[in-house]
């Protein structure tokens, strides 16, 4: 679903400015995941998730979650930086 860190990860990212994505991350099973630590440096897909078919890598557990916190805590601090490709994916989606 997310090209790891390619030039299309901001045009993937736009799935998740998708309400349903708001709302399951909101419940928030990636926070949970995450309290012993994702492996972003990895882009293998190594977790599961119980609400979502597939598997996921850390780097894609985390933009779902930022994206999400953009949308409902757009001021909350959530530990990885991904507002170049948030806003990029933003003006894809405006078009």
């Amino acid at each position: 679903m997310f090209p790891e860190a390619s030039s299309g990860f901001a045009s993937q990212l736009t799935a998740v400015l998708q309400p349903k994505w708001v709302r399951f991350t909101s419940r928030s099973p990636i926070a949970i995941l995450g309290q012993n630590g994702l492996d972003i440096n990895n882009s293998d897909k190594k977790y599961l998730l119980k609400e979502l078919p597939g598997e996921f890598s850390g780097l894609h557990l985390c933009s779902i979650m930022y994206a999400a916190f953009k949308q409902f805590a757009p001021n909350e601090e959530v530990g990885i930086d991904f507002s170049k490709e948030y806003e990029a994916a933003i003006a894809m989606r405006s078009h």
